[in-house]
């Protein structure tokens, strides 16, 4: 029995004595060592209207106190602060970092989400009471100009590696373990820094958004900026742990909110009407941001529409084409009583040629709660239409759209021009601008023709974009130069004396982009000479992105983010050489002002300069976020099918129009399309290429059979392609005379059917699923009568036969075999519109 009383004294003595060496001890408030967790997307931590919130793990204690009623988005789950006066202040927690010895704990976490919405501010400062500024107090951390701060009292500010956006978010984490003070952005460490932490001398609370005077450089002005998450642990937490934090949630937080309180440089908001203050339904509709045209999320009205019918609309775009994964939506904020219940949601990429994303979907049910919209997929898109179909008592609302950030690389970004962004061309004038200020400013010349896809279309006799010398254009120790570009020819041009320039500053130094004869040739010029990497591209058609980086010994040329070329100086650390001419986009330089000449005959959509070398990954990276507003593949898109007229107008903006032979009957439903019957079908000019791969993706509702899909052969001559039903269980695919057979159903029901054609090859997909792969005849050549749908070439090859009636929707077709992925996800893109 003495032994085990011992033994028990034994252990409680090591037990004891090793707590009390530690650094840090356990609370009794909770078990675990998180103390404090205010999480916006929970009602049990806040609900709409209330002025305090509750802390999920204090069981009752530790609720913090709300000050002039931030707004609050339920559907997303965050409290906005709007960086003049509302904030967010804290009990004391001072009971929660104890130690045994009753001396006051130093160690802690601070881990929070935030999205920055003003570029200076407070973000978290730690008091001895809950007045900001009052007693004992300082800053933990805050945004000073675009860069994150974090420190404790009184040691020096760990700054963030890299600047942050605005309107996108973040996962902010501090760690000190009563020696060190770690700093963490997006699970990554900033930084370390030694310090003893000084400690407020009579309580522990903490703000979110409260101006502060004892600040690292912000001004110490009240922070701006959604916070959807703010935890505080009693143990110092590891890097892994941090990681784990910021991935828990990293996908949930992959959005911005677009809904902006202006609509001047760029334009954003446009709708079909809006109530006049002064005369109600009559006269001129108000002005924005006037009475009735504050559309914005959290305005202090709304859109209220001048009339109440189903031709009402509203527009909103985003800077560049980017994707949209839905939108949120609030009825009147001030009277209430108005809302808008159910609409059909557009997307389009020029604002002219619309999709369908959502027929008739559910809004709101009363003007408090904001609602989010999610589409069923994805969409690449710059403008969001929302024309309301019901309402209650009046058509109003406030809406923003929900999209993807986009992830180009920024670090060493010294200029983009971006046709396809508002914020860098905004669709008139002369002045091409730098996405992210007005600092280097191109001037149009001559007219570069503006495309509202996104790019400039430069004719190759005297166009061109012109910026003074500017030594910031002319980095010396490394450099990249990116461009998206679609050349009219890729052989045109014979020699060095005969070509032609998309980028440079070239004579006698500098850096150039050009082609002749079927060559990419990029020039830099360091080491005393030019370096002069080169890509065939002889072969490529449309748009295509091109890079080139200098490291000081490497120039490398990237096409489509695949390395190309390598030319090495042998010696590290050579300079790039200029001379103080100016920069040309479109046109070779000469020594001065003006252009040598040269001119690109082409599109230009972006060119970016850096001021450094970016690496394979960084040029993938870029590649791969860019290429969806380039989708040089797909080549013809009848996807809006008109009311009313002959011609289908192709929205790939290639020109490959449809043209609607025999009136067939418009339909409304699902988005659009045509039903026809005898003598009727569509008809295009475009022909099938002659690499012989092509893929077709068709919605359709066949209502016979031994009809005609599409088709674009001369049966006798067994040249080209066409898929027809030859029965109501059978679809053929092929060349004339021998097709593939596919066992199919289908028939009086719609469907999205994928012909992917490749040589003598062909793989059918019905609703994104693979009914197989089978080969058939190889045509003997080309056909040359135009690519129809719904009917077949006679014999002769002039004329048309085996109609095939049934209703079109959307045909696209592609200039490539379509992977399986490519396919599942352009289903998933379609499917909501037929209900599949």
């Amino acid at each position: 029995m003495k032994k085990l009383i011992y033994l028990i004294l034994l252990v409680q003595f090591v037990t004891v004595s090793a707590q009390i060496g530690l650094p840090v001890q356990n609370s009794l408030l909770p078990k675990n060592s998180l103390v404090v967790d205010y999480d916006f997307s929970k009602p049990i931590s806040y609900t709409r209207g209330s002025t305090s919130v509750n802390n999920m793990i204090g069981n009752g204690s530790g609720a913090a106190t709300l000050v002039q009623s931030p707004n609050f988005m339920n559907s997303l789950g965050f409290l906005s602060f709007n960086g003049t006066n509302q904030y967010l202040v804290s009990p004391n927690f001072r009971s929660y970092f104890k130690s045994l010895n009753s001396s006051i704990q130093k160690s802690f976490t601070m881990s929070l989400w935030v999205y920055p919405t003003k570029s200076n501010g407070i973000i978290v400062s730690e008091l001895d009471s809950q007045t900001p500024s009052g007693g004992w107090h300082a800053s933990n951390i805050e945004i000073v100009n675009n860069t994150i701060y974090y420190r404790i009292w009184n040691g020096t500010a760990i700054t963030s590696l890299s600047s942050v956006s605005l309107n996108q978010w973040y996962h902010l984490a501090m760690v000190y373990d009563g020696v060190r003070l770690k700093a963490y952005l997006n699970g990554v460490l900033q930084g370390t820094q030694t310090n003893d932490r000084e400690i407020p001398t009579s309580g522990q609370y903490y703000t979110l958004a409260a101006s502060e005077t004892t600040h690292m450089g912000s001004g110490g002005v009240n922070g701006g900026f959604n916070c959807a998450q703010f935890k505080l642990f009693q143990l110092p937490l590891t890097d892994s742990d941090i990681l784990q934090e910021y991935n828990f949630r990293k996908d949930e937080f992959n959005y911005t909110l677009h809904s902006p309180s202006t609509n001047t440089n760029p334009t954003y908001w446009s709708v079909s009407s809006a109530w006049n203050s002064s005369t109600g339904s009559t006269g001129a509709s108000d002005a924005f941001s006037a009475g009735h045209y504050t559309p914005w999320l959290n305005s202090s009205l709304g859109w209220a529409a001048q009339q109440n019918n189903t031709s009402q609309f509203i527009i909103l775009n985003y800077d560049e084409p980017v994707t949209m994964n839905g939108i949120v939506t609030q009825g009147r904020a001030s009277n209430g009583g108005q809302w808008v219940s159910s609409a059909h949601i557009d997307v389009s990429l020029n604002g002219s040629s619309w999709t369908r994303v959502m027929s008739n979907a559910t809004l709101n049910t009363n003007s408090v709660d904001d609602v989010r919209v999610l589409f069923p997929s994805p969409v690449f898109a710059k403008y969001i239409r929302v024309s309301p179909l019901t309402w209650i008592n009046h058509i109003t609302m406030r809406l923003g759209v929900i999209v993807e950030p986009q992830q180009l690389v920024t670090d060493g970004l010294v200029v983009r021009l971006d046709a396809a962004n508002s914020k860098s061309y905004p669709g008139t004038g002369t002045a091409w601008n730098d996405v992210n200020s007005n600092s280097f400013p191109f001037t149009l010349t001559n007219g570069p023709v503006y495309d509202t896809n996104g790019f400039f279309d430069f004719d190759g006799a005297n166009d061109y974009a012109v910026r003074a010398h500017s030594t910031a254009l002319k980095p010396t120790t490394a450099i990249t130069l990116e461009q998206w570009l679609s050349a009219d020819d890729w052989n045109a041009g014979t020699s060095s004396s005969n070509y032609k320039c998309s980028l440079s500053c070239t004579s006698g130094g500098g850096y150039s982009h050009n082609i002749w004869s079927g060559i990419f040739t990029s020039y830099i010029y360091a080491g005393g000479g030019y370096r002069t990497p080169t890509a065939n591209v002889s072969s490529l058609v449309g748009w295509h992105h091109f890079v080139t980086t200098f490291d000081g010994r490497y120039t490398r040329l990237y096409v489509d983010g695949e390395l190309k070329s390598t030319v090495d100086i042998g010696t590290s650390g050579n300079l790039i050489s200029y001379v103080a001419n100016s920069i040309f986009v479109g046109a070779e330089a000469s020594g001065g002002t003006a252009p040598e000449g040269f001119y690109w005959d082409g599109k230009i959509g972006t060119t970016a300069i850096y001021n450094r070398a970016l690496s394979a990954t960084e040029v993938t990276q870029n590649y791969t976020v860019s290429k969806p507003r380039y989708d040089f593949d797909l080549v013809m898109d009848l996807a809006i099918a008109p009311s009313s007229g002959s011609t289908w107008v192709d929205q790939s903006g290639n020109g490959n129009n449809g043209t609607l032979v025999g009136s067939p009957t418009y339909v409304s439903n699902n988005g659009g399309g045509y039903r026809t019957t005898t003598g009727q079908y569509i008809a295009t000019n475009y022909n099938l290429p002659s690499s012989f791969t092509i893929s077709i993706v068709a919605s359709l509702n066949p209502t016979s059979f031994w009809a005609t899909f599409w088709g674009n052969e001369v049966w006798s001559s067994n040249r080209g392609y066409l898929s027809y039903f030859n029965s109501t269980t059978g679809l053929e695919v092929g060349s004339p005379p021998s097709l593939a057979s596919f066992a199919v159903s289908g028939i009086n029901t719609i469907h999205i059917w994928d012909f992917v054609v490749s040589g003598n090859s062909v793989t059918l997909y019905r609703d994104g699923v693979s009914l197989g792969t089978k080969t058939f005849s190889t045509p003997t050549g080309l056909a040359t009568n135009g690519l129809y749908f719904g009917a077949r070439h006679s014999n002769a090859g002039t004329g048309f036969t085996d109609i095939c009636p049934g209703t079109y929707y959307n045909m696209k077709v592609y200039k490539k075999a379509l992977i399986p992925d490519e396919i599942t996800n352009k289903f998933n893109q379609m499917r909501s519109l037929y209900g599949l």
